[in-house]
């Protein structure tokens, strides 16, 4: 599960130390963009212990870690090993001080918060005198839960891809109006395509909602308890009306959504990728201690998106969604991009019985993830030592 700190996005709310740090401004370049944002947030460093900060007071007692990604244009290093190789530190308040690192490339950066219960604020520190220009994006607060949070992430970016090509505002009944309470609602013309577990989205530029069909009588139609309930929850003169094309996941229980697109696969293969052997480092705290843990297990989920409609022109459109979001090979997972791609060729089942068959589109996906599975440790700096060795 996941909860977006801040999409590091704007400059709103930022604030710098003085003449030596500013707040820049955005960058629009997608290669150094994370999460779907349109854009990434540009800090200037000029003078040592100069930072910039925004105030947060974002509660994360549920999650153990941050994610943010980040890239310096003149201190990015591979490795860090001492204090003296990090040109940067992150605070998220009082005692709450890490190193943070900045790499060559855009990365994620992760740092453990299992003993933090409230982030209040990010305030990033030069620890150089030298110009630099810092790009970060995506904050996010987290705490593994697999496969659901692979699951939530294909969910969220077929979204991103319905909303980005308008397809929630492709098919249109026509407007309604109705009253706080109604239980159901009227289009003025048939509408011999929207049937029964179909869903609507109701829009006045104000207010909205989402309603799944029960049932149809003449040209009114009634609602189910799914979504937004079993009546109106807002007054509507007018209103515009939308056929809600869904994409859901964990619908074992529910009522079908049709048309819709519903993602299943609940089953993991071994990847047999390193010796899961070797120990990660993160979590530099400026008190000298750090975070390490066992590397842990890569594994593959072969996750089926199922497409489903009456129609076959809506089964297409909602195919076309399935293969933009394969086609584009990624998700974020807990705010890390993580690699998809075709498993299979897709399968089409075509109506050949009165009753019960339905038209629908199944592609096979494969979703690459790491796993962790061990807890880390603090380790803590060594003092120094001196050995007297006396020859007799």
């Amino acid at each position: 599960m996941k909860l977006v700190v801040d999409n590091l996005s704007a400059t709103t709310g930022w604030t710098a130390s003085g003449g030596s740090s500013s707040i820049y401004g955005t960058n629009s370049l997608a290669p150094y963009v994370a999460g779907n944002n349109s854009t990434s947030l540009l800090l200037y460093f000029s003078g040592l212990n100069s930072y910039c900060q925004k105030t947060l007071g974002t509660n994360v007692t549920n999650y153990n870690e941050i994610t943010l990604h980040i890239w310096s244009r003149t201190y990015g290093e591979q490795e860090y090993k001492t204090a003296s190789d990090f040109s940067y530190k992150i605070d998220f308040g009082t005692d709450k001080e890490y190193y943070l690192p900045a790499f060559k490339t855009f990365h994620h950066v992760t740092i453990d918060i299992s003993d933090i219960d409230t982030l209040d604020r990010i305030r990033i520190t030069a620890l150089t005198a030298n110009v630099d220009y810092l790009n970060i994006s995506y904050l996010v607060a987290s705490t593994d839960e697999f496969p659901l949070d692979v699951f939530a992430g294909i969910k969220e970016q077929i979204e991103y891809i319905r909303t980005q090509r308008s397809y929630d505002t492709l098919y249109s009944p026509g407007t309604i109006s109705g009253t706080t309470g109604d239980l159901a609602v009227a289009f003025s013309d048939d509408v011999n395509w929207l049937q029964r577990y179909a869903i609507i989205k109701i829009d006045d530029g104000v207010n909205s909602e989402i309603h799944q069909i029960e049932r149809k009588e003449g040209n009114a139609f009634y609602f189910n308890d799914m979504y937004d309930g079993a009546s109106l929850e807002n007054d509507y003169t007018d209103a515009n009306c939308y056929l809600y094309l869904p994409i859901e996941f964990g619908v074992d229980d529910s009522e079908i959504i049709l048309p819709g697109i519903t993602v299943w696969g609940i089953v993991p293969d071994k990847l047999r990728i390193n010796n899961e052997t070797d120990y990660i480092i993160d979590s530099y705290k400026t008190d000298d201690t750090f975070k390490q843990r066992q590397e842990g297990q890569y594994l593959k989920y072969v996750i089926l998106i199922d497409c489903e409609a009456r129609q076959q022109e809506i089964l297409a459109v909602l195919s076309e969604m399935a293969k933009i979001f394969i086609g584009q090979k990624q998700i974020w997972v807990n705010g890390r991009k993580v690699f998809v791609d075709y498993e299979g060729i897709a399968t089409e089942i075509e109506q050949n019985e009165v009753h019960n068959i339905i038209p629908k589109l199944q592609y096979l996906i494969k979703v690459e993830i790491k796993e962790e599975i061990y807890q880390r440790q603090t380790l803590y700096r060594f003092d120094t030592l001196t050995h007297t060795v006396t020859i007799m």
